[in-house]
Order: structure tokens, then sequence, then C-alpha cells
């Protein structure tokens, strides 16, 4: 074999290296790549009660009535409370373990998230708690055995399925983390 004809089949070799090289990973479903990942938290809105105006961290990637709905306090200690307005019932909800990341802080969510977004069964397949047929205005969730981060609360509200993020504060922290992460 002479060089001239090396040559020539090497160029074909590094083409096709350069070009599986190149095209990488695409289809990564992890939180940083989607949008709609059920897991991923962009922000949230911090309030202590349900009347108080929220203090908006990040980009939240929630979809909430607030006029039918509550989550609070956020972020949380052990107990966590969801509070309907007094003519609408919850009627099942759902705690989703979630990653934060700081992506996505441009993005308009209300053109994003609608109430078909998420299916029942994709958030009961992800849900470390489920409490169903609650048919309450106000509802009290206990927290204290879950690991301090971030989480997706999903209240289905007249077969609508809302949602909201939380974080959920460690015994060593004072809640001033989540604030300084968002900034």
């Amino acid at each position: 074999m002479n060089k001239y004809h090396t040559t020539s089949l090497l160029i074909p070799i590094i083409a096709i290296c350069l070009f599986f090289s190149a095209c990488n990973n695409d289809d990564d479903d992890s939180a940083s790549s989607n949008k709609t990942d059920i897991q991923l938290v962009t922000g949230l809105y911090a309030r202590q009660s349900p009347n108080m105006q929220p203090l908006t961290l990040g980009n939240p990637n929630v979809f909430m009535d607030y006029n039918k709905v509550s989550v609070y306090p956020i972020p949380t200690i052990n107990q966590l409370s969801i509070s309907a307005n007094y003519t609408h019932e919850i009627e099942k909800i759902w705690l989703v373990p979630a990653e934060e990341d700081k992506i996505y802080q441009d993005e308009d969510f209300n053109a994003v998230f609608n109430e078909y977004t998420y299916k029942e069964e994709s958030i009961s397949n992800k849900a470390i708690i489920q409490i169903e047929d609650i048919n309450a205005t106000d509802l009290s969730v206990n927290l204290e055995d879950k690991a301090p981060g971030y989480y997706k609360v999903f209240i289905k509200i007249e077969n609508t399925i809302y949602w909201d993020n939380i974080y959920k504060v460690g015994n060593n922290e004072n809640g001033d983390e989540v604030f300084n992460y968002w900034q």
C-alpha cells in the first residue's frame, strides 16, 4: 500500500468519526433539557400564608390558579398547607421530588403549561406522597420524614391538575439558602 492509498482511506474514517462525535445524545431526558420535565424546578413563589403577596424567586414553572388554591409556607419546614377557595374542594394531591435548575428564566410558562400537561399516571409514578379522595378545602401535609430539597406539589381540583414548586428546609438550614440560590 502506498501513502496516497492510506491517506485516501483515512479521510472517510476521520469524517465518520467527526460525524459521530458531533451527534451527541440530543434525546437526553435530563431535567435541564426539557422545560416540561415533571421533576424540574426553575423557581418558586415564596409565601408564608395564602393571603400574602408571594416573592418570586427565579421563573417558577408552575400552573396554578391562586383564586382556587394556595400552597404555603414556601419554603416549608415540616408541614405544608394546601387551601382551596371555599367554593372548591381538593380531590387529590401528589408530592414529587424535583431538582432545581436556573434554566428557562425567560420562558413564558403560561404559554407552555395547561391542565393537560401531565397525566395522573405520570405524576403517580414519580410521587412519594399521594393522597386521594380528600374532598376538603384545607389540608396539612406532614413532610417530617422527607429529605430537604425541592418538590412539586400537584393538586387536583374539579378534575383540573394544578402544581406549585416548594422547598423543604433541612434541620441545619434556615431557608436563606433557597433565597440566595435564586438571586
